[in-house]
């Protein structure tokens, strides 16, 4: 299922971003005198490459809607005692190295400021 799951999200990504192509290419055939006018909805929507990209795209808002109701790709922690304790573990000295870096910038630029 995590399969399907998988291809239902990168099909959508590739219809969403080649119907977003596609209409782009037939916006860029309107003048550009027409700006965003009605006149310039008006052409696209007797474009067939237009109505093209916009059915591209919708497929792929649907895979991407079937991906999301067949499964999650994100990875869940299992809640275990252990877990939790590595994540306090690995907070702390995400946290110390954090403190460790913007002390040493702060001394050099002190030491800069003050001469």
């Amino acid at each position: 299922m995590r399969a399907v799951v998988v291809l239902l999200a990168l099909l959508a990504a590739f219809c969403m971003g080649l119907g977003i192509v596609i209409r782009q290419r037939a916006t860029m055939q309107v003048p550009p005198d027409q700006g965003l006018t009605m006149t310039m909805m008006a052409t696209l929507a007797r474009n067939p490459l237009w109505w093209a990209g916009t059915a591209v795209a919708l497929a792929g808002y649907t895979c991407h809607a079937l991906a999301l109701a067949y499964g999650s790709l994100l990875p869940r922690p299992l809640p275990s005692p252990g877990n939790r304790m590595k994540a306090r573990r690995h907070y702390g000295l995400l946290n110390q190295l954090t403190r460790n870096v913007l002390e040493t910038a702060l001394n050099a630029k002190m030491s800069e400021h003050l001469g």
